[in-house]
């Protein structure tokens, strides 16, 4: 992924390696995430469009990731209809 803070997608990887490519707008609906991304200096994530979940590591890490991921989109279908 490029180092272009403006891209339109997001990486996530899990502890496990597992990659997640979404779209930057999904992704900024998690306060957590959003700050990662949009804090300038502060995180390298904000530079890189890449998260690493390093401290999810109790088994079935990607599963975690995609539940989550999940619940971003349900959020986006309340906002939006």
């Amino acid at each position: 992924m490029s180092k272009n803070t403006s891209s339109e997608y997001v990486k996530l990887i899990s502890s496990d390696k597992f990659e997640f490519i979404i779209k930057r707008d999904i992704a900024l609906f998690s306060g957590t995430i959003k700050n990662m991304l949009s804090s300038p200096g502060q995180f390298m994530e904000s530079e890189q469009n890449t998260i690493h979940f390093r401290d999810i590591k109790y088994g079935f890490q990607q599963l975690i990731i995609n539940s989550i991921l999940q619940y971003l989109m349900f959020q986006i279908i309340l906002v939006h209809f």
